[in-house]
């Protein structure tokens, strides 16, 4: 087994997922006489995961993904997880609108609120980036449910300086300012 790339642990039986020619398989699903029968295909909805994404998503981690595909060719953005038997869940959908009580969904460059249009449109949005920082799905969730980040983010001026904030809803809740 030295000679193998082992990324994780298999879902179903716990042993070890190994990278093969045409997938990431439990040990167990290779071979003449196979006893588990996970697989992992590496693409999902047109787009290629990655090693490390693979593990993170044995790891029981949720992924946001850019550069997902339809059928058709239209490129989305989505969040990926793996469920307990093995299979794979993509879903946009992030956390509720707490300036409405919507489903906030994650897209391209932000996460939004799905009750954006019609007569009372929901204008809430969180951008995914804010002073060079990348935001991850803990932070919106952060900002979403508790109103601020538990943690100070890392964040860059215009001439390249670092400076660290957290980010908050406004009292309204219909913005994310730095604080």
């Amino acid at each position: 087994m030295d000679d193998l790339m082992i990324i994780g642990n298999c879902p179903i039986c716990g042993s070890p997922v190994v990278k093969t020619c045409k997938a990431y398989r439990c040990i167990k699903a290779v071979g003449q006489e196979p006893t588990c029968q996970f697989t992992l295909y590496p693409i999902v909805c047109n787009r290629k995961l990655s090693d490390a994404e693979a593990s993170s998503l044995l790891g029981g981690e949720t992924l946001l993904l850019d550069g997902m595909a339809t059928n058709e060719g239209k490129c989305f953005t989505s969040t990926v997880r793996m469920d307990d038997t093995g299979k794979l869940i993509v879903d946009a959908k992030v956390s509720i609108c707490p300036k409405c009580g919507g489903t906030i969904y994650a897209g391209a460059k932000a996460f939004s609120c799905g009750n954006h249009s019609g007569e009372n449109a929901c204008p809430f949005v969180v951008w995914r980036t804010y002073g060079g920082y990348s935001l991850t799905l803990k932070d919106v969730k952060e900002i979403c449910e508790n109103g601020v980040t538990a943690n100070e983010l890392t964040m860059y001026h215009e001439d390249g300086k670092p400076y660290s904030k957290r980010l908050a809803l406004t009292p309204e809740k219909d913005k994310v300012v730095r604080i």
